[in-house]
């Protein structure tokens, strides 16, 4: 009978001495096999194939997958923001969820929360596109990242060391070992990493270092195995994440404007512009908030701001895998806790109280997965049953126009979700396979909100709506919700080098509360958003398998999609989430992998993303169907190359990546209400236009072990933000520039 596995997969070697692309194992369907048999769109990339390619945490993989847009969340340097295939959840909040799922070998985590994990002692990274609604269940609309790190070798000592120094000091070391403790039986597996850095940008007023990295991860894996079909692998990851926060660049202000209050024909009360008028006030008119639409990299924050960006991370897991005539079964559990969850944000970057926000949470997850594998001659199968559990302490506080508006949003949530599932591939003849699954999912959630709002002079009173006064300022919110999700594919084998499929596909992301909600229409619960998608795609090899070709078009329709606006209730400004859009998006990837001799390795990837909003009415009933989508660039490539010249006592590799994105809209959502004249500068200012990086990497690599490397990163020195956020009420447009030119030295050892 086949194998079949999950916790590891590696490539397999062809003949030596031709240049024929090795086959690649990948577990999409959670049973070990070929990528080109697999009729669904996977990107894979293993540890080397990431190192050549200078991406070094789970942030860049958006420069070798096609489809998939990745940021830091506004301002929160500790988590992460996943689009693909057009679908995207901005915010972070433990109330929402995302729609791209990250896996951690089959651990799914919940929160974006230290999810920017470095790729130290990782085996392999798979990019699963489009819906993965039954396998993988809940919260894929958009797809999922499964990251598998390297398990335990029972037969043999072995380890590594790293150590490595770069631009703005940093310095970056890492240690794997492995300890077979019996051997065949018995075997620990340590891995540690400690990265420090001066960051990239500075406070001038602070005297501060922008953008600074402090973190460490500690990962200790045991693999035990009793029999020859049981394993038990038991791992403990802790990571620390110690950092401040990136600049945030005044992108644009607008010119204050008046209304006539009191009607004596003279207008006294400015209703936008305000960031502008504060700082003038401030300084007694000698400032002028223009002063600071400058260099992003020489911010200038409050007197005394800590921009801090922190998080601790805890994850345990216990998976128990046992081997049968029939196939395999395995019990996952998880739990996972983020917490000391800290960001500190000077939106507005000036040395004056214009704005600024301070967060603080704390999550714990709970998991439990019965998985059930199978492969018989004509049938390919899994099945098992899911059960997760999260709870998270949220504040939010807020300060706005020099101390004007003050708002707290605080909350406890809950959630659970359990599911069942089946998903089988059957062989209708030799070259034509029939694929079904079935996923059935209900989710339960929970809020209990102490919301408060008021002024810095009158201090802050209950923003609850339906509390006593005399009561305390909270009360529970509840929805609860469920699904059927399936999967319809075929797929046509014509010869050994074709598979030509085609896949239906459903996909939701559960609903949930608004933690910032002012009024009882703000409070409202929103339901799930649900995703269809129909896929037609083609892997095909040629030249004696030296040439891979995969593409995938598709075609999805989203309902009740779940958008957050940004209102004014009551005098204050938040975001909401509603199920206010309906959504069709159409696209297309290819992927090219070229081996034309064995010492070059050379590659290609390109996304295109085509969305349209059928449906899009805001909260406030206005039509907003015809803007751009946010977060989402339309087409996407990457180039690579990688060449290995042997000498007597060592190979010289040398490496090229270059990643290429068309412009993007990097707001949360597009921003209305500015004056008319300055509505298209504010967007413009918000717009990143298109840009490439080019990362590239040159190693000796010893016989004896030892290597040494020089890297960089965006050589091109190129400028550009990710992520934006536009206050139309203060009159300002802000966006969060990234790193500019980064190189490197790197000396490693294995054994």
């Amino acid at each position: 009978m086949p194998r079949i596995a999950i916790a590891q997969s590696a490539p397999v070697s062809p003949p030596a001495g031709t240049a024929r692309a090795a086959d690649i194992l990948v577990t999409a369907r959670k049973v070990e096999e070929k990528l080109q048999d697999v009729p669904l769109a996977v990107t894979h990339r293993d540890a080397d194939q990431l190192r050549d390619a200078v991406l070094t945490e789970v942030e860049d993989l958006q420069h070798t997958a096609p489809g998939l847009y990745i940021r830091p969340a506004s301002g929160q340097g500790t988590a992460l923001v996943l689009q693909m295939r057009g679908q995207t959840q901005f915010d972070t909040l433990g109330t929402l969820d995302p729609s791209v799922a990250v896996y951690q070998d089959q651990l799914y985590l919940a929160r974006p929360f230290g999810t920017n994990l470095s790729f130290v002692d990782v085996e392999q990274v798979q990019v699963l596109r489009g819906p993965q609604g039954t396998l993988f269940g809940r919260n894929t609309t958009g797809g999922a990242i499964l990251l598998n790190t390297r398990d335990p070798e029972l037969d043999r000592l072995s380890g590594s060391l790293r150590s490595g120094v770069g631009s703005n000091q940093t310095v970056s070391t890492s240690g794997v070992l492995n300890l077979p403790l019996l051997r065949d039986t018995w075997a620990l597996r340590l891995v540690g990493q400690r990265t420090r850095s001066d960051g990239y940008a500075v406070d001038q007023t602070n005297d501060q270092a922008l953008g600074d990295k402090d973190d460490t991860l500690l990962r200790i894996k045991s693999l035990w195995r009793p029999h020859r079909a049981l394993t038990l692998l038991l791992t403990h990851e802790d990571i620390d994440l110690d950092r401040r926060n990136g600049p945030a660049e005044l992108a644009f202000a607008a010119q204050p404007r008046f209304a006539d209050t009191d009607g004596d024909g003279t207008p006294e009360t400015p209703f936008d512009g305000i960031g502008r008028l504060v700082v003038a006030n401030a300084s007694q008119g000698m400032d002028s908030i223009d002063n600071y639409l400058g260099d992003p990299y020489r911010a200038q924050n409050n007197p005394g701001l800590e921009l801090e960006s922190t998080a601790r991370v805890r994850l345990w897991s216990a998976t128990a895998s046992l081997d049968r005539d029939w196939g395999r079964i395995q019990l996952i559990l998880g739990r996972r806790d983020a917490g000391d969850i800290a960001n500190t944000v000077d939106f507005d970057s000036t040395p004056y109280p214009v704005i600024g926000t301070t967060f603080v949470a704390d999550y714990r997850q709970h998991s439990a997965e019965l998985q059930l594998t199978g492969e018989t001659a004509r049938l390919q199968w899994a099945a098992g049953a899911y059960a997760f559990d999260e709870d998270a302490v949220e504040a939010t506080g807020g300060q706005a126009a020099g101390g004007g508006n003050v708002t707290e949003f605080a909350g406890d949530a809950e959630a659970d979700s359990v599911g069942l599932y089946a998903q089988g591939s059957f062989a209708l003849r030799p070259a034509l396979n029939l694929s079904l699954g079935l996923r059935h999912s209900a989710d339960r959630k929970s809020l209990v909100s102490r919301n408060r709002v008021g002024t810095a002079q009158t201090g802050l009173r209950c923003a609850v709506p339906g509390v006593p006064d005399d009561a305390p300022c909270e009360r529970r919110f509840s929805n609860q919700s469920n699904r059927l999700n399936y999967l319809v594919g075929l797929d046509y084998r014509p010869d050994d080098d074709w598979l030509i499929y085609s896949t239906l596909t459903t996909g939701y992301r559960s609903g949930g509360q608004n933690l910032r909600g002012l009024s009882e229409a703000t409070y409202q619960p929103f339901e799930p958003e649900d995703v269809t998608q129909l896929e037609v795609g083609a892997k095909a090899e040629f030249l004696d398998r030296r040439l891979r070709a995969n593409l995938a078009l598709y075609r999805s329709e989203g309902r009740d999609v779940q958008r957050s606006i940004l209102l004014r209730v009551n005098g204050f400004t938040s975001t909401f989430t509603g199920n206010i859009a309906e959504v069709v998006i159409h696209g297309g990837e290819l992927e090219l992998d070229y081996t034309p001799w064995p010492n070059l390795a050379l590659g290609a990837v390109v996304g295109i993303v085509r969305p349209e909003y059928e449906r899009y009415v805001d909260l406030n009933g206005i039509d907003r169907s015809d803007e751009e989508f946010a977060g989402i660039p339309e087409t996407q490539i990457a180039l690579n190359a990688a060449h290995t010249q042997p000498f007597a006592r060592l190979d010289w590799r040398n490496s090229l990546n270059w990643s290429w994105q068309d412009r993007v809209y990097n707001s949360q959502a597009n921003i209305r209400d500015f004056a008319a004249a300055e509505q298209a500068a504010a967007e413009r200012a918000l717009t990143q236009s298109a840009v490439g990086l080019l990362n590239a990497r040159s190693a000796l690599i010893f016989r004896n072990g030892f290597e040494l490397a020089v890297w960089g990163r965006n050589l091109t020195d190129e400028v550009y933000a990710t992520g934006g956020l536009g206050f139309n009420g203060l009159g300002l447009a802000v966006r969060f520039p990234q790193p500019d030119r980064q190189v490197g030295v790197e000396v490693g050892y294995r054994f």
